[in-house]
């Protein structure tokens, strides 16, 4: 009888320290909801306007599920003393003790912001659940953000330095006074111009051009010149899409006589590749003389929609 008392009394015995030495697990992590779900409950936050403080000293029940198991009890036991829902922007300080057999927990402080669920309702009660206000706000946000991306993406790629060329043509209208018979003479007239050069930046080009320009010119026994200049060109904004001026400054050639004055202004807008302008070309009629002895009051004027490409 006494060896049955005996058994007994040790199976009590290992039961109760067996169950001392049991690890106390708390959490206060919460499970977020299935994004997917069809009946959505949303509601408000209200957070406390002052932090709160907490201190644990941890059983060793506690201790052994480690130290993030330390925190999510003193954590839980915040929100219990506080009646809250979650805590916001939680701050841990941890005090350590070192033994024989390693580091042991011996208190743990947290301080956050309580904060508690209010106003439940109903996704489908809200504002945003309204198929028009939803249609209308991201057609809005989608439109929005395709302008931007096109815009970045037109800036790096048509306003980027380096070499590049352009070629337009240019039906006119051109007039000339003629000195000689004080009559002024006008036609019709067309100008082919292709030039090449470097791109400095998204603003600036400059290069060399040349071409061809025809028209019935009454004081010439030849009916085209061929210009060589020097030209420079501003953009005015760093798109795809943007206001541009073109300046030309050089000299032409027109049958045996060389060395004419040669001006032009273009204005126009640029889409991309493809340019529309308004061309101003000036021709001078007699040669340059380095000794001034001819006057250039004398020269070939015209006008024209100038359609161009650049490559």
């Amino acid at each position: 009888m006494k060896r049955h008392l005996a058994l007994v009394a040790a199976a009590i015995f290992s039961a109760v320290i067996f169950s001392s030495c049991g690890t106390l697990i708390k959490s206060a992590k919460t499970i977020e909801p299935n994004a997917r779900a069809n009946n959505i409950t949303v509601a408000d936050l209200d957070v406390a306007d002052e932090r709160v403080s907490y201190t644990l000293k941890p059983s060793k029940g506690v201790q052994r599920g480690g130290l993030e198991n330390v925190k999510q009890t003193a954590e839980a036991d915040v929100l219990k003393e506080h009646n809250a829902d979650v805590l916001l922007e939680p701050r841990y300080v941890v005090n350590k003790k070192r033994t024989l057999f390693g580091n042991k927990i011996t208190s743990v402080t947290v301080s956050g912001r309580p904060a508690y669920y209010k106003n439940y309702r109903s996704l489908s009660d809200s504002v945003w659940s309204n198929p028009v206000f939803r249609s209308f706000f991201e057609k809005n946000y989608t439109a929005r953000n395709s302008i931007a991306k096109r815009n970045v993406a037109h800036s790096s790629l048509f306003r980027k330095r380096g070499f590049e060329g352009y070629v337009s043509l240019a039906p006119s209208y051109y007039w000339h006074y003629d000195e000689e018979d004080e009559e002024t003479y006008s036609d019709y007239s067309i100008n082919l111009l292709a030039n090449y050069g470097y791109r400095f930046n998204s603003h600036f080009f400059i290069g060399i051009g040349t071409g061809f320009v025809w028209g019935e010119y009454k004081y010439d026994s030849e009916n085209f010149s061929i210009p060589i200049y020097l030209d420079s060109r501003v953009d005015f904004f760093n798109t795809r899409n943007t206001l541009f001026a073109e300046f030309m400054a050089g000299t032409y050639f027109c049958g045996s006589t060389t060395n004419r004055p040669f001006f032009g202004f273009s204005m126009g807008y640029s889409l991309g590749n493809v340019d529309f302008a308004i061309r101003y070309l000036r021709q001078h009629k007699h040669p340059i003389d380095v000794f001034g002895s001819y006057e250039y009051e004398e020269c070939v004027e015209s006008i024209g929609l100038s359609l161009g490409y650049r490559f």
